[in-house]
């Protein structure tokens, strides 16, 4: 990437990531490129700044991941994707954004359809940073989502309401 000159482009690594996902064969084999992504998000869970003290990973699911039994099929992996797409019953219920969509945009989406589980899909969202630091509040002066930093606003909005899917 440093001989392209995108060695620091958090656009470009994003949609190399992408595209290295997307070659999963959704066999929920252990050396697919989901699997290992999942085994790291159930790792890293009690680290990880948005969750709080609830983890977001159903426990059938980790369970189904960790035994390597995890069927899936990729519905969408997505680099950009505007965040309303993804949330809108979210920011119907807020009031800086009445009548108005959300622009953030989430560096990659990924939205896996799961089999014989708890929850119907498992979306993730991955907030790449090349040579930055999680970004902070967009105002301290709202309410709700425009106060929260980027990954707690993202995973707020992404779970929000939605009883068929877990956020991660």
């Amino acid at each position: 990437m440093e001989k392209m000159g995108i060695a620091r482009s958090e656009t470009a690594h994003s949609a190399f990531l992408a595209n290295l996902l997307k070659s999963d064969n959704g066999l929920g084999l252990e050396e697919s490129a989901i699997m290992w992504l999942l085994h790291i998000l159930i790792e890293r869970e009690d680290n990880a700044t948005a969750y709080n003290s609830t983890s977001p990973i159903p426990t059938d699911v980790k369970a189904a991941v960790l035994s390597q039994t995890l069927k899936y099929d990729i519905e969408e992996i997505t680099t950009e994707k505007v965040i309303d797409d993804v949330a809108h019953s979210y920011f119907a219920t807020q009031s800086q954004y009445n009548n108005k969509r959300c622009d953030d945009r989430l560096d990659i989406y990924i939205k896996l359809k799961v089999n014989g589980l708890s929850v119907k899909y498992l979306e993730i969202v991955i907030e790449n940073k090349v040579l930055q630091d999680e970004n902070g509040p967009k105002s301290k002066n709202s309410l709700r989502y425009d106060c929260l930093t980027q990954t707690q606003r993202y995973y707020t909005a992404c779970s929000y309401n939605n009883l068929n899917s877990a956020a991660l």
